[in-house]
């Protein structure tokens, strides 16, 4: 027989309560140990990560240097400049085939045409200095026609802004690359949402807005070429070569 006084409807809707609870705390565990399963295999990934890999979503270069036994995997993070919706960043697998110091830019005809449209007369050599747009440094791509380089634009990082390169701010460019060697692998992605847990047990995430184009779109790019031009060099370890990108 129910009871319908107060006090045994008050100590019902408690027991309902901490049922409810209970089924509550049980489905939390469960999803937290699943949640927790999946990230412990992405960090597995992430402790065995090496090289470059640029989150195009994000507009955030990772670098993770190479760890010697023993001793705790650790990654940089740098801040990018990439390509317009029309000259989009290429997306896949590549590495850096060479360094180079005060590149010399040879515009491409694509971009030529483009800045005669709007009355700019493009010169055929751009030498290395404050108007040269590849900035001090650029890291070449095994994809041909794109690099990894500085700017004279530091403004233009973070944005969409360049003909499919990937610019670096001046500061961190050079810091970069003196420690970045060549055959580093590169891997271009395209990943708008990031999760991860705090040390208070909290998980997490952020979504970043994905421009309208699709995947086709995206790894639709045009095969561009280098030219190249032996220059002096400081280092030993950067290429005999001065750059010409057809993307910047």
């Amino acid at each position: 027989m129910n009871c319908r006084c107060k006090s045994c409807q008050t100590a019902n809707a408690m027991i309902s309560n901490a049922a409810i609870k209970a089924q509550l705390n049980d489905i939390k565990g469960q999803m937290v140990g699943h949640v927790r399963e999946h990230f412990a295999e992405l960090d597995r990934l992430l402790q065995s990560a090496s090289g470059i890999v640029i989150n195009i979503a994000e507009l955030r270069l990772y670098y993770y240097p190479p760890a010697k036994r023993g001793e705790t995997p650790r990654v940089e993070t740098y801040p990018i400049g990439i390509g317009r919706l029309d000259w989009q960043t290429p997306l896949g697998t590549t590495r850096i085939t060479a360094k180079v110091e005060n590149p010399a830019w040879y515009p491409p005809g694509g971009i030529v045409k483009e800045y005669a449209e709007r009355g700019i007369d493009l010169p055929r050599t751009v030498p290395p200095g404050p108007d040269n747009p590849l900035g001090d440094y650029a890291m070449i791509l095994d994809i041909p026609g794109y690099l990894i380089h500085g700017t004279n634009r530091p403004q233009g990082v973070g944005m969409r802004v360049s003909h499919g390169c990937i610019r670096m701010l001046p500061d961190d460019i050079e810091d970069l690359i003196y420690r970045v060697p060549v055959d580093t692998p590169v891997r271009l992605i395209n990943q708008p949402l990031k999760q991860g847990w705090t040390q208070q047990d909290m998980l997490l995430a952020q979504v970043y807005p994905v421009p309208e184009a699709t995947p086709e779109e995206m790894k639709a790019q045009s095969r561009k070429h280098l030219i190249l031009r032996p220059p002096p060099l400081r280092d030993k370890n950067f290429s005999s070569i001065m750059l010409v990108s057809s993307a910047w």
